[in-house]
């Protein structure tokens, strides 16, 4: 185990989960930039999943748990807003890391110096390259333009005069945006960054919350284009989500029903913040989350006065406060959350900007600027239609703000609406039970690695081989008037359709029939011509009957029993027990 820090971890390890094995391919990837095998990416996702807390957890595992590549960690949020400040600022954070990652027993009085403190030490004992480039970074100080293009780039050129391998971890790189270059001669940033992300001994893994506006305005046009590889940062797995809601609830003593906690991780799309603050409000009121209604009670509370709307509130107010028209902006925000989901497009731009008499770009300048705060996403290339983020309880929290501050409503009151809202989207016990095994399932064939397995688990007398699924495994899929609960996409031609049953009761023939005509729909649909692999997972078994159906169209078949073997083989817990 590393010792403590350098930098605090946000999340206990009680609570911590599912990110291990992202954890372990981006401590082995950075382990490979001596080898020039690693490659400045971008890894994107919406705030309050979790990207900050892994890339703590990521640099500290570096600083301590190897010795040939220097880490440096550093948080945008943190950091000047004016070029030649940002600038300066960016490379004196990485002169401090450069010898607290070599003097590892002074690293909290390194990580402290300013400016002229490292100077002295940069002269004592950095290598020539280090020292070359630290003074022409101090040279130009009274040279705006000139000392934000040099500093930007002086870890890179470090990299490169001394063949030292370093990584940057970037966090909220989307913010570079919002640095003022007008004393730098108004440089593009973007530009600015770009020779720093090409080092091949010095790569740069990022981290962008505001999806569309990171996607689009740094990735996908201007200097930084094609300069990333990108990855998707998104929810809890249901299976650790559901692992996240139960460890969240022991210091309260709650029982946690798994299939209640497998609808919690659905309605929140297996955002860890949220789930764990509906836990924690059912505990601050001593409610046992063992049914959905108590679920949609707690979560009701919490949108609306505990601690997702304290967030939530905080994070709309505060990028309001910061918008230059901040009326404008509070009235297009408003007028999105009323059409609920309904798109916002060039048509209410104009007629937003008659009503409050201003222009159409003065309109488009606030909707930009709420969706760098990840408020709101463009749906259209050209910028010019906007639709709030697929974030549910966000989407609650605005249709409420609506209500309180158009309709002089009260919070008590969308406190009540939501709960019965909820309450009608929770559905039946039999429905989050079906959730449940869904996501046991899913998470089981995201763990599939080419490996071959005793056809006993799959009711066959072969071995069965258990692909990667390097595409996707797909949830919920429409063929048709057809649905699919499971689709699995492999690399190559091979796909599966899976059916889950989680229940006593065993499945007739009847049910056999209706699953393999949903994929006959799936493959007719399919782009390719190849048969889907059948699996059928039954909690409860199959009747005699449906067995015989079931090896006559060569579908494979898994029980209860089978499937907890089968979990236990890759690791993970057997399905949680049935209520009577």
């Amino acid at each position: 185990m590393s010792p403590q820090g350098p930098y605090t971890q946000i999340i206990s390890d009680e609570i911590f989960t599912d990110r291990q094995e992202f954890l372990d391919r981006w401590f082995e990837r950075i382990l490979g930039t001596p080898r020039l095998t690693m490659t400045s990416r971008a890894i994107i996702g919406r705030r309050r999943m979790g990207k900050t807390e892994v890339f703590l957890r990521l640099f500290n595992r570096l600083f301590w748990e190897q010795e040939e590549v220097t880490p440096v960690y550093v948080n945008l949020e943190h950091m000047p807003r004016t070029g030649d400040a940002f600038a300066l600022e960016y490379f004196a954070n990485f002169l401090r890391h450069y010898f607290a990652f070599r003097r590892k027993d002074e690293h909290r009085r390194i990580l402290r110096l300013k400016w002229e403190e490292l100077l002295p030490l940069v002269e004592s004992a950095g290598p020539p390259g280090l020292r070359e480039v630290t003074a022409r970074v101090d040279s130009l100080r009274d040279s705006p333009y000139d000392l934000t293009r040099v500093a930007m780039a002086g870890a890179r050129d470090v990299s490169d005069l001394d063949r030292t391998p370093i990584v940057f971890l970037v966090d909220e790189f989307q913010l570079l945006l919002d640095v003022d270059t007008t004393d730098a001669g108004t440089l593009d940033m973007r530009g600015v960054f770009k020779p720093g992300v090409e080092g091949l001994l010095c790569p740069v893994l990022v981290t962008g919350s505001a999806v569309t506006i990171f996607t689009r305005e740094i990735l996908g046009q201007g200097p930084l284009f094609l300069r990333f590889k990108v990855e998707r940062f998104g929810g809890l797995e249901s299976y650790y989500a559901i692992e996240l809601a139960e460890r969240a609830a022991r210091p309260y003593g709650l029982r946690v029903a798994p299939e209640v906690a497998a609808e919690l991780a659905r309605r929140t799309d297996g955002n860890p913040f949220y789930i764990k603050a509906v836990v924690d409000q059912a505990g601050e009121q001593g409610w046992h989350l063992d049914d959905p209604e108590t679920l949609a009670r707690a979560t009701a509370v919490d949108v609306t006065q505990g601690a997702i709307f304290s967030d939530v509130s905080e994070w709309v107010m505060h990028t309001l406060f910061q918008a230059n028209q901040r009326g404008l902006a509070r009235e297009v925000l408003l007028t999105m959350a009323e059409r609920q989901g309904e798109p916002f497009t060039a048509q209410d731009a104009r007629r937003v900007a008659r009503e409050q008499g201003v222009s159409e770009e003065e309109v488009y300048l606030a909707l930009r600027h709420l969706a760098r705060a990840d408020i709101i996403e463009s749906l259209d290339v050209l910028g010019l239609t906007y639709g709030v983020i697929k974030d549910p309880l966000l989407r609650d929290y605005l249709e409420g703000l609506v209500r309180v501050s158009r309709f002089e409503d009260t919070w008590a009151r969308v406190q009540q609406e939501l709960f019965y809202k909820y309450r009608r989207l929770l559905g039946s016990y039999s429905d989050t039970v079906g959730l449940l095994g869904e996501a046991y399932l899913e998470l089981l064939m995201r763990r599939f690695d080419g490996r071959e397995v005793d056809g006993k688990y799959f009711g066959v007398e072969r071995p069965v081989r258990l692909p990667r699924f390097a595409v996707d495994v797909l949830t919920r899929q429409k063929f048709g008037g057809a649905e699919i609960d499971l689709v699995g996409v492999t690399g190559s031609a091979e796909w599966w359709c899976v059916e889950s049953k989680n229940r006593r009761r065993p499945v007739g023939v009847g049910e056999v029939e209706h699953f393999l005509a949903a994929c006959r729909a799936a493959r007719d649909a399919w782009p390719g011509d190849e048969e889907p692999v059948k699996w059928y997972f039954s909690r409860g078994g199959f009747t005699d009957e449906a067995e015989s159906r079931l090896r006559d169209h060569n579908v494979l078949f898994t029980d209860g029993e089978r499937l907890d073997e089968l979990l236990r083989l890759f690791g993970l817990r057997p399905l949680p027990p049935l209520k009577e």
